[in-house]
């Protein structure tokens, strides 16, 4: 006995009908290429002192004394022997804007890259009127060939109606936010203290970790870092008192404790920076 019922067939698209279907497709990805990249709001200071107006030297030469006169350098050679290096150390080329960035060079300084003296890997010295002494950084491989960072010399003028409050914290920032993006694996540091030296105070603030390895320090909590502490209730102003100078180091992996600290402080200061604005330059 036959129901009357008929099976279903689905029907076939007209050829009008892919044709508007593949017009749709075709309209939908212009308009995803198309579209403008997502501007970060970066806060005032930020804006106004960091869009890349940067000066970047690759100069193949040591500082000071021994350096050869401005007549015997061949900037071409210089530049290429720089750019072997930096090949070398990250694995592909760096433009101006990349290096400046990673230091956080604000708008009016001079970035001059040179090579380290007896190890493999770049010498970064930077100079702005706000700072008190030519700022210093290293970029070499690790014995681990890891990416590193080395703050060897940051020193702000301590006149603070010419250099704005939280300067030194964007400089930092960016410097954090570049060299995530280009690889490294850690920043490293000698927070030191004394003769206006104020780093072992302030660079956990913005990240920096340490291990004390002194026998009461261990006692009860063996091992602990610094910034384990630090999070405790009243732990920034137990370090306040009990702080002292050391090697600190921050590592730049997205959940270390490190990036924690750092971005809670940014937040907690209303620092937003966006490192594509030295693009520019």
């Amino acid at each position: 006995m036959q129901l009357g019922m008929r099976r279903y067939e689905p029907s076939h698209p007209t050829m009008s009908a892919r044709l508007a279907y593949a017009l749709s497709c075709l309209l939908a990805l212009t308009m995803v290429s198309t579209a403008e990249p997502r501007k970060v709001e970066r806060d005032l200071l930020t804006r106004k002192w960091f869009n890349g107006r940067v000066k970047v030297i690759r100069a193949d030469r040591p500082r000071g004394f021994g350096a050869r006169p401005e007549s015997q350098v061949d900037p071409e050679h210089e530049r290429a022997a720089i750019d072997a290096v930096i090949h070398e150390t990250f694995g592909r080329a760096l433009k101006d804007w990349e290096v400046a960035a990673l230091v956080g060079a604000p708008d009016g300084a001079t970035v001059t890259l040179r090579r380290e003296r007896g190890v493999k890997g770049l010498s970064i010295e930077t100079k702005h009127p706000f700072y008190e002494k030519s700022e210093l950084r290293n970029v070499y491989r690790s014995s681990e060939d890891k990416l590193v960072v080395g703050h060897r010399l940051f020193v702000l003028k301590k006149d603070r109606d010419v250099v704005p409050r939280g300067f030194g914290s964007r400089v930092l920032a960016h410097g954090v936010a570049m060299a995530k993006q280009l690889g490294v694996a850690y920043l490293t540091t000698y927070a030191a203290a004394g003769d206006g030296y104020v780093g072992y105070k302030v660079w956990p603030r913005l990240g920096f970790n340490s291990v004390d390895t002194g026998f009461w320090a261990n006692l009860f909590h063996p091992r602990e870092e610094l910034l384990q502490k630090i999070a405790r209730k009243g732990g920034f102003k137990w370090w306040d008192a009990h702080a002292k100078p050391g090697n600190m180091w921050l590592t730049l992996g997205d959940a270390t404790t490190s990036m924690r600290q750092h971005r809670s402080y940014l937040d907690a200061h209303g620092i937003v920076i966006d490192v594509d604005a030295y693009r520019s330059l």
